[in-house]
This record gives structure tokens, sequence and C-alpha cells, in this order.
């Protein structure tokens, strides 16, 4: 037996657990975002580039990561560090860096003409990530829309509403607890991963809808072949930027895609597939 059969024989055997386990991890996912947004005030750790501050890059010299760290905690900054091939990059939201420039002068005897700063203010950073973040919500609002429109079914619908829904909250989720500061460039890369949702599983629903003469392990093999060798492409993409791009806003970008299509496999292999063979089975009554 291949590996697909295994996961459709999976899907078509617990498909009521499983629609069961899809429901319960929105519910709680929803939750956790709510808890996070009323009750903590953010769902995101923010970036320097929407909260505003500096992003200061330092050539390498002869000072370690621990170097900066420990200067950069003496002087009771709030920061974050990267080290690069060949730079240190300090996220900063402190209104004054002259005092760690003075210091790291002072100090290490660095010239720090050679230092790259560039400042951030937060209302024109926040303005725009809200710009964004209501761009990603229009996307949303239309694709569904325009599914319901075009389909008229919905089983379509909603299991493709259902795979956007899931795969937004996977990221989201994942990356506030990773408290991984958040700028443009993941909101770029759920725009993406909508995207990505949206076509896998229109093939998956058109293949389940328009071939029922073929049995469901055959219409589901049709699908995963395409879906699944697509998303380990952006996977394995996405893998390969993480670990040998040193730029941050890839780093970012890579890793929003890298958790929306681990997520988006999952729910393209199990949830999907155990939605139709429900909706099969309520056909069938």
């Amino acid at each position: 037996m291949s590996m697909f059969d295994r996961l459709i024989e999976i899907s078509e055997k617990y498909y009521k657990h499983l629609v069961v386990a899809l429901l319960v991890i929105i519910f709680l996912g929803v939750g956790y975002i709510l808890y996070k947004v009323f009750f903590v005030g953010k769902l995101f750790e923010e970036s320097v580039s929407i909260k505003g501050g500096y992003i200061i890059t330092i050539p390498k010299y002869n000072l370690t990561k621990q170097d900066y760290i420990s200067l950069l905690s003496s002087l009771n900054y709030e920061y974050s560090i990267q080290e690069t091939t060949d730079f240190f990059i300090i996220q900063t939201p402190t209104k004054n860096v002259s005092t760690f420039l003075n210091e790291l002068e002072k100090r290490y005897g660095i010239n720090t003409k050679s230092i790259s700063i560039q400042e951030f203010n937060s209302s024109i950073g926040k303005y725009i990530f809200n710009q964004f973040y209501t761009l990603v919500t229009i996307a949303i609002f239309l694709v569904s829309t325009s599914i319901a429109i075009i389909y008229r079914k919905k089983e379509i619908f909603l299991t493709i509403f259902l795979s956007i829904v899931f795969d937004l909250l996977m990221v989201a989720i994942v990356l506030s607890l990773l408290q991984y500061p958040v700028s443009y460039m993941s909101l770029l890369g759920m725009l993406l991963i909508v995207g990505f949702a949206i076509d896998n599983n229109v093939v998956l629903a058109t293949n389940m809808i328009k071939e029922r003469e073929k049995s469901f392990a055959e219409r589901a093999k049709m699908s995963l072949r395409v879906g699944i060798l697509m998303e380990l492409f952006v996977i394995y993409l996405a893998l390969a930027a993480l670990i040998f791009v040193d730029v941050t806003e890839i780093k970012e970008f890579a890793l929003t895609l890298l958790i929306g299509n681990i997520a988006d496999m999952i729910y393209y292999i199990f949830f999907n597939l155990s939605l139709f063979k429900y909706f099969e089975s309520k056909h069938q009554q």
C-alpha cells in the first residue's frame, strides 16, 4: 500500500473524528487570538518597521554577538539582534541611539560612520501595517464571495473557506507563540498562502464533485499527487531561504510561507478529505 493509499484510508476511516478535530482546532485558535487581542493587547510582536525605532547595521569587526548583547543590556535597551555573514543587525524601539553609538566608539574604538542607521516612525509604520491587514481581510472576503458565486455548492465553498481560515489561523498562532517580530512581509506571505489554499483545494473539490462515478479513494489520489508535490516544493524553497539567506525580510517571508504551507498540507490531506467524505455520507443517507 502506497503512502497516498494510507493517507486516504485514514481520512476515509476516521472522517468523523477528523471533522470534529478540525472544528475544535479552529475554535481553540479563534479563542487564543481573541485572548491575545483583548487581554494581552496584541497578537504579534511588531517589528521596528511597524512600532517605530531604529535598525542598526554594523559591519563585523572583532566584536562578537555577546559583546553587543552585553552593551545593549547595560544601557537597558529593548532590542533584538541578528548575526549574518558580514553584519550584525540590531533592532531597537529606543528613541535615541546616540548613547549606544557613543559607547561603541568609546569602549571598542569603532568608527560609527561605517554604521548604517534606519529610523522608522511608529505612526507611519502602523498605518501601512493596518492597510496591509485591511487588504488581507478584503482578499479573503472577495475570494470567499467569488467561490460561492462560481461554484454554488456549499461543500466546495465550505471546504475552501475553512482551508483559508485554518491556514491563516495556524500562521498567526505560530508566529505569536514564537514571539517573532512581524512586519509587512508576513502579511504579504499570508496573501500568497490564501492563493495556495484556494488553488490546491479547488482542484480537490472539482475532482470530488465532478468525478463521482469513481471511488472516493480514486478521486482523492488524483488530487493528492499534484497538491502534495506543490506543497512540498514551496516548503523546500522556504527552508532553503531560511537556511541560506541572511536578509531579515526574506527570512520572515519564508517563515510565513513555511508555516502556512505545512498547515495547508495537513488540512489538504486530512481535514479536506474528511469533510468531503462527511458530505458524501450525508447525501447517501
